[in-house]
């Protein structure tokens, strides 16, 4: 199994890779620093990537591009590029050789989107079958705008289309020296197929471990391309990530008084903690309610406020914690997207980037919350916003989403299809 990025880029993964082994398979996975550790934890033979994805996205060139002012800050989009350029003229060798070696002697491959390029190009040259497991579509589509093109959905079916073009061109570009300098280590030929082309070539299958209920599968979409929904940690896998029991004092605060309202950023490091915590105290405080901070990679001062109003705190189980919040404010990332639902909570999503936005209109058009783009957001428009998520309608389709939500069974769904195409 190929990983790379956050935690929601590879918490699936994870569990795919624990319902597998206890299938009878040995399994390897490649994983980046920042989820290393999860892996090992697990009991699972782990492969490093050198790369510390938490330090990249807390670097000047990366704060600026996460929350630049659209698409007129162009100088801070070229400089992220140029330090993504630069990060890959650094690490890229040894990024390709961690994932070679984790691919020798594997009857398949299991790959996450951030990778899977290099996946194919690994692949294609030891004809190893290739199985996409994905927490976001990568696959084309008239039904939905990309959202690394424009961060509202587009009105038109071609429109939306010529945006999946656009993406998948502009990542080839992005990519091409590295694909071509992993091409002549494995004796290949230069020349770089477009991957998009090159998965639909091939008939590759994808499969998403995401909810039908927020994602319904396009009516486009090829038979490669499958829904098999949200999986589901298990107590061993939140062992993993260090989340077993709840601190005692955060199980105190959350008993103590009505339901909080949960924020997190997650894998976003923060532009502003100090500005960002006091939006967040100023808008509860209003709302006459008590707010549960994640931190995730921000450098948030963990414990309760003075008045003990809001409480600040670090890993926790989402599925003990969330189902005790009346409403959920995160970026969207597609793990804690499905968590909240899950949870049968409304959410107000956040988004930054990439995958985020599009969570952020799949939640809105489900009527369980709303989105608004991060460097838009003020006190105001979030205090509407969560006036609107818990009014009864909403509070109700989060309920009955959350429901359904909680009788998927992604891991499982993935590993019958892995097991297909190895066994095919």
């Amino acid at each position: 199994m190929l990983t790379y990025g956050s935690r929601g880029d590879f918490q699936p993964h994870l569990a795919v890779a624990d319902e597998l082994r206890t299938r009878g398979h040995d399994v390897v996975v490649a994983a980046n620093k920042n989820n290393l550790e999860a892996v090992r934890r697990a009991g699972i033979t782990a492969v490093p990537i050198p790369v510390d994805i938490r330090a990249f996205l807390s670097s000047p060139a990366a704060q600026r591009f996460l929350f630049a002012n659209g698409i007129l800050d162009l100088p801070g989009k070229l400089e992220f590029a140029r330090r993504i350029a630069r990060l890959e003229a650094i690490r890229g060798g040894e990024v390709d050789d961690a994932l070679i070696q984790a691919c020798e002697g594997a009857d398949l491959v299991v790959t996450g989107p951030m990778i899977f390029a290099r996946a194919q190009t690994i692949t294609e040259r030891s004809g190893q079958p290739l199985v996409g497991c994905l927490p976001f579509p990568i696959e084309r589509s008239r039904e939905f705008s990309s959202p690394h093109i424009y961060d509202r959905p587009l009105p038109t079916p071609l429109l939306r289309r010529a945006s999946h073009t656009v993406f998948e061109q502009a990542f080839l570009q992005a990519n091409r020296a590295g694909l071509r300098r992993l091409r002549r280590k494995l004796k290949m030929p230069e020349q770089v197929p477009n991957p998009f082309a090159r998965l639909r070539e091939l008939g590759t299958p994808m499969e998403l471990l995401v909810s039908p209920v927020l994602f319904p599968k396009p009516r486009d979409w090829p038979d490669r391309c499958t829904i098999g929904g949200t999986p589901i940690l298990s107590e061993r896998q939140r062992a993993a990530w260090g989340e077993v029991a709840l601190d005692p004092g955060l199980e105190a605060w959350l008993a103590a008084d009505e339901a909080p309202i949960f924020f997190s950023l997650g894998s976003i490091p923060v532009e502003d903690p100090v500005a960002h915590l006091a939006m967040i105290t100023e808008v509860t405080t209003r709302l006459g309610a008590r707010a549960l901070v994640a931190a995730g990679y921000t450098n948030f001062p963990l414990g309760p406020s003075a008045d003990g109003r809001v409480m600040v705190c670090g890993p926790l189980d989402y599925d003990k914690v969330l189902p005790r919040c009346r409403a959920a404010v995160h970026a969207g990332g597609p793990g804690t997207t499905h968590d909240v639902a899950r949870a049968g909570i409304p959410s107000v999503v956040t988004p930054v980037f990439g995958d985020q936005i599009l969570w952020g209109w799949r939640v809105s058009a489900a009527g369980i919350g709303v989105d608004i783009t991060y460097r838009k957001l003020t006190e105001q428009r979030l205090l509407d916003a969560l006036a609107r998520v818990t009014e009864s309608d909403v509070r109700a389709r989060a309920t009955a989403a959350g429901a359904a939500i909680a009788g998927e069974r992604g891991a499982q769904h993935m590993c019958d299809t892995i097991e297909r195409h190895a066994a095919g």
